[in-house]
């Protein structure tokens, strides 16, 4: 009746699992696998929702596996380029974190992927400073850049259904007007940002729940309040350091 199964190789060893069918796992969680077997394991548990997998380096490809119920796919410090031989029609939540040899093609393989909702990244490939613009297919709900971007391109406003927009650490001249008319925006972050100009009065209209921005106590890198009041409106947002939906996909 196992439904949760967490294995953290923390003796590095290159033995395999030995892996029999388990049908009944909903969540598996891997921590410096170093076998090559990856895909029996995955073959072996096809009713998975939820795959966590941390300091995975045995290959570039994710295996290619049929998972039909997978809805949440979390990787981090590994070194897979790319998920296409992954089949998850059900996948909502795809998260990667300081994986540095996922790169714009990859990225734009992410598109079949057409159930996705949430898309996090935390540290990627040097060569991407954009997003696809083929990622805008998708209906997403929340977008975390996550590495280092030029600028945020106006195709993002296709995303009619966003509803948490990270656009952190990005050097702005003036905030796109355009993230003011995303109907269903209502948390959007701004951490590690600068504006040689003020946010314009036309962000009134967003309505923002959250803002986060982070303050430090002793003021030394703090944006001026009057850059970013437009953000808020008082009384109704909140300013944070972590939303509240924030799910962490760390083990």
């Amino acid at each position: 009746k196992l439904e949760s199964l967490c294995l953290a190789n923390n003796n590095q060893s290159n033995l395999p699992i030995n892996s029999y069918p388990a049908k009944q796992l909903k969540e598996l969680k891997l921590k410096l696998y170093n076998a090559g077997n990856l895909e029996v394991v995955l073959s072996n548990t096809p009713n998975l929702k939820t795959i966590f997998l941390e300091h995975y380096r045995v290959a570039n490809s994710f295996p290619e596996v049929r998972l039909n119920q997978l809805e949440n796919l979390h990787v981090s410090r590994s070194s897979l380029a790319t998920f296409e031989p992954l089949e998850a029609p059900a996948l909502k939540n795809f998260s990667l974190s300081l994986c540095y040899d996922f790169n714009m093609e990859g990225y734009e393989k992410l598109a079949k992927f057409t159930r996705l909702k949430k898309i996090h990244f935390n540290g990627i490939h040097d060569d991407v400073d954009n997003v696809p613009e083929n990622i805008t297919s998708l209906d997403l709900t929340e977008l975390n850049f996550g590495y280092h971007m030029k600028a945020v391109p106006e195709y993002l406003k296709k995303l009619q259904n966003l509803e948490t927009l990270y656009v952190d650490n990005i050097d702005f001249d003036h905030l796109p007007t355009w993230i003011a008319d995303l109907p269903k925006l209502t948390r959007l972050s701004i951490d590690g940002c600068s504006f040689k100009h003020s946010v314009s009065e036309y962000f009134q209209k967003l309505k923002l729940k959250e803002l986060k921005y982070y303050i430090s106590k002793f003021k030394g890198s703090n944006m001026s309040p009057e850059k970013y009041k437009y953000l808020i409106t008082p009384g109704y947002t909140i300013l944070k350091k972590e939303f509240s939906n924030h799910v962490n996909t760390y083990f």
